[in-house]
């Protein structure tokens, strides 16, 4: 048998640094190559670390000259990194670290001076996840098997569940709130439909979730700062499962005293406002709807024009895509007699004062009708809007802390 082991050539030759200089860009001249073969020549490591550090003292370097003449010898045993001794017949390499720093095999870190025996196929790192080798035997030991990649290649798979399931919501039966929408998905796992559940069946009164983000506020306890968000403790209650904090959960404290925050908007606890039937006039007019994205302006626009028998027209901006052009529909529908509905965030006067030109100059009535949607609330249902992946446009926080 033969044992093949690359570390450290003891008597490298002109090719070998040919090699190592080729992989990094660099030419070597083979002369100056042979000069050097020939100066190393039965030369071992430890004597050339010593001359070379026989030469450093030797050169002036100021006041830091003498810390160069530090003992070779320690140095040039701290050099030995690893001990290998190879059994060819068992196909075995017995591997112990001797340097301060970790080595390690196949990405786990040795314990200094622990014996390991490692066999064909293991990769020996003489430092830890660095300057890796392959221990190789040739020919293999009887009932090898190479090593194969752990990560799963679902898209390969001919019953891949990823290929069978699409997660998109079925936008004809969208919830009416995050919480429906979120809990949608978890209702998937709990029918086995999701492969990373592996068709397990989940057993929600067994079930719990921990988290941290729990809505405390600060000082919950001495010295303690405000949770960063109380996430966990929304989802699990959109889950309908059983929550605790690490606190609770770890340590067996109570949070009955704890002062947590609320959510400022919570779907559960809205109830239904009435159509307001002084949204209609008997005048034909411009009535300009004022709110933030997601308050609720089309839902009522469209009920507006249905309760009106259509004498409503709305010109919404998402669909025309400029307010000129959202004007200019609006002049035609007022010259046909309808009345207009401007569906619209009209957040400062300038933009509502277009259409109070507008109706200066088509001698119509224009009102103004505000949306009493909170901020929380249109948050709520755009974030609602994203869950279903229905078409609207995503919008940050920035663009709501502009309509203070």
């Amino acid at each position: 048998m033969k044992l093949s082991l690359e570390f450290y050539k003891a008597s490298p030759a002109a090719s070998d640094l040919e090699k190592i200089l080729s992989s990094v860009g660099i030419e070597a001249d083979s002369e100056k190559l042979k000069k050097v073969i020939a100066e190393l020549s039965g030369k071992s490591l430890e004597e050339l670390i010593a001359a070379g550090r026989e030469k450093l003292s030797s050169m002036p370097s100021g006041a830091g000259a003498p810390a160069a003449a530090a003992a070779p010898a320690a140095a040039a045993a701290e050099e030995k990194k690893v001990s290998l001794k190879a059994d060819c017949e068992e196909c075995v390499v017995e591997v112990k670290q001797l340097g301060i720093n970790p080595s390690g095999f196949d990405g786990f870190a040795m314990k200094k001076g622990a014996l390991y025996k490692l066999g064909h196929g293991t990769r020996v790192e003489l430092l830890l996840n660095f300057y890796c080798h392959i221990i190789e035997f040739d020919p293999p030991p009887e009932g090898f098997e190479p090593k194969t990649g752990s990560k799963r290649k679902l898209e390969e798979e001919e019953d891949c569940p990823r290929k069978k399931k699409n997660l998109e919501a079925d936008m004809d039966q969208a919830s009416s709130s995050i919480s429906e929408a979120v809990t949608n998905f978890w209702e998937e796992i709990d029918n086995g439909e999701l492969y990373r559940n592996d068709n397990l069946v989940v057993d929600m009164d067994k079930s719990f979730y921990c988290g941290d983000a729990a809505g405390r506020v600060a000082n919950w306890a001495p010295g303690k700062k405000k949770d960063h968000s109380m996430a966990d403790k929304l989802m699990a209650e959109n889950l309908g499962l059983k929550f605790d904090t690490p606190e609770q959960f770890f340590l067996g404290h109570s949070v009955a005293n704890v002062p947590m925050s609320k959510p400022e908007f919570i779907s559960k606890e809205l109830d239904p406002a009435p159509f307001k039937d002084n949204l209609i006039s008997t005048e034909k007019e411009i009535l300009v709807l004022v709110g933030y994205p997601g308050s609720g302006k089309s839902f009522i626009a469209k009920q507006i024009e249905t309760k009106s028998q259509h004498k409503y027209v709305a010109v919404c901006r998402d669909v025309l895509g400029s307010w000129q052009k959202c004007a200019a529909e609006a002049k035609k529908l007022l010259q046909q007699g309808k009345s207009v509905i401007v569906d619209s965030t009209n957040p400062d006067v300038e933009s509502r004062g277009r259409w109070t030109s507008l109706a200066k100059e088509m001698n119509v009535e224009c009102r103004c009708a505000k949306m009493m949607t909170t901020k929380a609330h249109a948050q709520h249902n755009n974030k609602f809007r994203e869950l279903m992946k229905m078409n609207h446009v995503p919008v940050n926080d920035i663009i709501f802390h502009s309509y203070k």
